[in-house]
């Protein structure tokens, strides 16, 4: 029975690795070796054309940098291994390289190793950048000392770039989380937190200091490195105190410069109140225009002139039955002026005249024109009778007759009427006089009906 089961399961085997397919080979990417003044790169996964790109710029930094310490590199080029491939070697991310990029030295492979996840993505000035600062490593390291984690790291970004706005601003968030530098275990050991940015920015702010303070003793203490002295030693020969101490002093002289109140003074926080008051305004502007869209625009109404006040003020006195008042200021124009011509100069006069002799209870026909103190009596013009209005007789009740009455009216005595002479000077008043009565003043007298 046992035997029989045997060609069964040698026929799934078969049928198995069959379904598997082939078995395929993976092959490693090819490395080329491209050389330049002072590195040699071995590239895998990355074209050539694009190593060239960084190493002019790479060279340059090693002759400024022996310019700087005082040194002379040796002959050996300095060996970088550069690919697109995540190694097994791992390494903390720098916070002023990008995602895409990493990099760091390799004691074991003593090589310089640049990561890059993606060749599409490849930048030459971030990775010449990263590439100088993990030169100032290789060279502090070359005969195989170790610096505490916080110098490595600090001497590493300062002479490989400049300190900027940004980096004071980062600094301050980095002096609030290290509160006791001097007394903190990690920052004064050999292997420090270097995947922290608060940790790499705090280093990098103590070599600026450094090297700001005090060139010349700085630059005896990367002597004293690069000939193989210990840390403690080198710091001794520099002239420098101990590692603790030098962490103290620097902790005094510049925690207060880093305080958090100078946030506000600095260009982050002032491009931060410019951004946020434009997104105020933005989002003012946009809601404006929202329920302008959707009310239509708003109607200004404009408070009511000052003649419009008086105007309305003016007809609410009228309707309520009062006299109303003048108003304060007087807006219209003054009417003209008129001259009086002398025809109307006299009429008024005559008018004054008639006004005085007549009674307040009779008509103005019963006037005796003989009271007048002078009459000019014109023998060429026309005589004028003076005209009267009708009086309505009364109307007779109904149903009786009114017996007919005979009235005898007085008679009147003509007096003799006085011509007053003629004087040279009065030839003006006498032409307007003639115009005025058109000839001769009508007598009265019995002989004239005062009604024609």
């Amino acid at each position: 029975m046992k035997l029989s089961m045997i060609p069964f399961f040698v026929t799934c085997w078969v049928t198995f690795a069959s379904a598997q397919g082939p078995t395929r080979v993976q092959t490693l990417p090819t490395v080329k070796v491209v050389t330049s003044e002072r590195y040699v790169f071995h590239a895998s996964g990355i074209p050539v054309s694009t190593i060239r790109s960084i190493t002019a710029d790479a060279d340059k930094f090693v002759t400024n940098l022996e310019s700087l310490w005082n040194i002379r590199v040796a002959d050996d080029l300095i060996p970088v291994a550069i690919s697109v491939r995540i190694s097994k070697h791992s390494f903390p991310h720098s916070y002023d390289n990008p995602d895409w990029l990493a990099s760091g030295y390799s004691p074991q492979l003593n090589k310089i190793v640049i990561q890059v996840k993606d060749q599409f993505k490849f930048e030459p000035q971030a990775v010449a950048s990263s590439l100088k600062m993990e030169t100032v490593r290789y060279l502090l390291r070359s005969k195989g000392q170790t610096l505490p984690a916080m110098m490595d790291t600090g001497f590493a970004l300062n002479f490989s770039r400049t300190f900027t706005s940004r980096d004071r601003y980062l600094a301050i968030f980095a002096f609030r989380e290290y509160r006791d530098i001097a007394n903190n275990p990690s920052l004064t050991g050999d292997l420090g937190p270097t995947a922290d940015h608060n940790f790499q920015v705090l280093s990098f702010v103590l070599a600026n200091w450094m090297w700001e303070n005090w060139p010349q003793k700085s630059q005896v203490f990367i002597h004293e490195t690069l000939k193989g002295s210990d840390s403690s030693d080198a710091l001794y020969m520099a002239g420098f105190p101990t590692f603790n101490e030098l962490l103290d002093e620097f902790d005094d002289q510049n925690r207060s410069n880093y305080g958090m109140t100078r946030l506000l003074f600095s260009f982050q926080s002032l491009m931060t109140l410019i951004a946020l008051a434009l997104l105020a305004w933005l989002i003012n502007w946009i809601r404006h225009s929202l329920s302008t869209a959707k009310a239509g625009a708003p109607i200004e109404i404009m408070p009511p002139a000052a003649q419009d006040r008086e105007m309305e003020q003016a007809l609410k006195l009228l309707k309520q039955g009062t006299r109303a008042q003048p108003p304060i200021r007087n807006l219209s124009t003054p009417s003209p002026t008129t001259v009086d011509k002398p025809k109307d100069k006299i009429d008024k006069d005559l008018d004054a005249f008639f006004g005085q002799h007549v009674e307040p209870n009779k008509e103005p026909e019963a006037v005796e024109f003989a009271k007048a103190d002078e009459v000019v009596i014109l023998d060429e013009a026309p005589r004028r009778q003076p005209r009267s209005e009708p009086r309505p007789e009364p109307r007779p009740a109904r149903n009786k007759l009114v017996p007919k009455v005979t009235v005898d009216l007085p008679t009147r005595q003509e007096k003799k009427r006085h011509v007053v002479p003629k004087k040279p000077t009065d030839d003006s008043l006498e032409i307007e006089l003639d115009d005025f009565f058109g000839g001769v003043i009508p007598k009265s007298g019995p002989d004239k009906d005062p009604n024609p």
